[in-house]
């Protein structure tokens, strides 16, 4: 009997490939959520976390919207009117939910960073395997994974938000409106992240659209492998440039 061609393992290899980092992403996700429910159980977290959760609720709970015990109407210090949108998982989970929700807002990220990565064959595909090696190793990902006292912060939702951002304005989507409008609603600072991102895609591909209706010509490359230098992060709060 013959053996396996050097085609067919190929293919078995592109195939491992291919799954192989979608399962690594949703172990390490999964692990974080875990890790992240059993330090607050331990009573690691205190401070905004409570003030996060009662923001996601105050309204649906019958008083002002984004309103929280701490400092009472939050809309004077912050615009975190994407909390609202917590409200499905925080209503059931409670805090946990505000876990529940970063996490699947991350899986659904680089679902979208892998699923563009796998349409391309040359040194781009490495290129947004370094934007995940980015938000998993970068200086962001200290809060990501644990954000210590705080336990969580809204602002973390900018991060990918701006990759789905940057994704959808790659590929045309209308849905880069529907992100670019919850960036701005993330937090004050909001606005600038899309307006650089947005800049930042017009200026990377002004040579690959025919006008800003066409298409994008073969071998193109996208706004994605760039998104990371739109931002900074700096102890304790954003500092988006």
């Amino acid at each position: 009997m013959n053996g396996p061609s050097g085609k067919s393992r190929r293919g078995v290899i592109g195939q491992t490939v291919s799954w192989l980092p979608p399962a690594l992403a949703l172990a390490v996700i999964a692990y974080w959520l875990v890790v992240k429910s059993v330090l607050f159980h331990r009573l690691e977290y205190t401070s905004d976390l409570f003030s996060n959760l009662e923001l996601s609720r105050s309204f649906f709970d019958g008083r002002p919207l984004l309103w929280e015990n701490g400092f009472g109407d939050h809309k004077a210090i912050h615009n975190l009117y994407i909390a609202v949108l917590f409200y499905p998982f925080t209503r059931f989970l409670g805090a946990y939910g505000l876990f529940a929700a970063e996490a699947a807002l991350y899986g659904w990220a680089i679902h979208k960073i892998l699923s563009r990565a796998s349409l391309l064959t040359d040194y781009r595909r490495e290129l947004y395997w370094a934007v995940l090696a980015a938000i998993g190793l970068g200086p962001v990902a200290f809060w990501i994974w644990d954000n210590p006292i705080y336990g969580f912060h809204y602002e973390l939702a900018l991060v990918p938000l701006s990759a789905l951002f940057a994704v959808s304005l790659s590929e045309r989507s209308r849905w880069a409106w529907i992100f670019a409008a919850l960036i701005v609603l993330t937090r004050e600072e909001g606005a600038i992240v899309a307006w650089c991102i947005h800049v930042l895609h017009e200026v990377l591909n002004s040579r690959c659209y025919d006008g800003w209706h066409g298409s994008p010509e073969p071998g193109c490359s996208c706004s994605l492998p760039g998104w990371p230098c739109c931002w900074r992060w700096e102890p304790a709060t954003a500092a988006w440039v």
